[in-house]
């Protein structure tokens, strides 16, 4: 069931033929603080690298963006999430993600909304809010995760033709 959810979003991601001639292939680097607390005890780092499919035209003034991504929160427990999202941006960016948690024990499973600014459509900061769908009640580092802030670059690797 897992294998075949996951062949299903990366040929969804990574084939769709008729716009593979206005998509532009980059890759995503960032990274930023998420969780919340008034005294700062639960705000940790993290790292992501992935995938952006950019599609080359603008539509309504905006550029749609699909994105598949590995988060590597670093903490005393560290753990690591699968980020699957789409945004549209010029140069305001509004994105959705769905990001899945594990500790190679326990799996937490978010959407994210998100709001932010983009230069040059490389250059990103966004403001995002994890809203918990599940999480398994032993993996306590994500009972915690609530708003997050991200600054992020993406280079590009395959020109548009």
């Amino acid at each position: 069931m897992k294998t075949s959810f996951v062949i299903l979003i990366l040929t969804l991601f990574f084939t769709n033929l008729k716009l593979q001639s206005q998509m532009q292939t980059m890759i995503f680097t960032g990274g930023g603080i998420q969780g919340y607390s008034e005294n700062m005890e639960n705000i940790r780092p993290f790292i992501e690298l992935g995938i952006i499919r950019q599609y080359s035209r603008e539509i309504h003034h905006a550029r749609p963006n699909l994105s598949l991504t590995s988060k590597f929160v670093l903490s005393e427990n560290p753990f690591a999430g699968l980020n699957v999202g789409g945004w549209i941006e010029r140069p305001v960016i509004f994105g959705f993600h769905t990001i899945m948690y594990t500790n190679m024990k326990h799996l937490s499973i978010k959407i994210k909304p998100e709001i932010g600014w983009c230069y040059k459509n490389q250059i990103r900061i966004t403001f995002g809010y994890n809203i918990p769908i599940y999480n398994h009640e032993h993996f306590l580092q994500t009972k915690t995760l609530g708003g997050e802030i991200t600054g992020s670059y993406a280079f590009k690797i395959k020109k548009i033709k």
